[in-house]
């Protein structure tokens, strides 16, 4: 089985409101999002959040948000300070959530899916790392 689902096939339920939300993210509007897989090939946002709170506040409230028995795909804005220039600069992170209690079958669906979902996100405009 190859780990580079393409991502052609996959899509989203509401392909508007994953753009909306992925601009907003990269401009710092919001902090975080989270899809879920609701179907073979198909995802849906199932939560984001505003940026509002300090950075290490904001990745607990993000961890909070991924069930302990179930994958799923998260967005995260992480913001630092560069060393060697003092700027502040900011990264988006896909985390491919994979706990040790989801089914065998979600966590072979999570590995194969994940380039597929970057892919996917980077068409909307790019820069997210894994």
């Amino acid at each position: 089985m190859s780990n580079n689902c393409s991502s052609s096939i996959l899509s989203f339920n509401d392909e508007e409101q994953v753009k909306q939300v992925y601009g907003q993210l990269r401009f710092g509007k919001l902090k975080y999002c989270v899809f879920e897989r609701t179907g073979d090939s198909t995802f849906q946002l199932c939560t984001n959040s505003e940026a509002s709170a300090t950075e290490a506040d904001s990745w607990q409230q993000f961890l909070t948000t991924f069930p302990e028995d179930d994958c799923r795909y998260g967005l995260y804005n992480f913001r630092y300070t560069s060393e060697s220039d003092n700027v502040e600069r900011c990264k988006l992170i896909l985390v491919n959530w994979v706990p040790g209690r989801a089914k065998i079958k979600s966590k072979m669906l999570a590995a194969t899916y994940v380039r597929g979902i970057k892919s996917k996100l980077d068409a909307f405009g790019g820069g997210i790392f894994i």
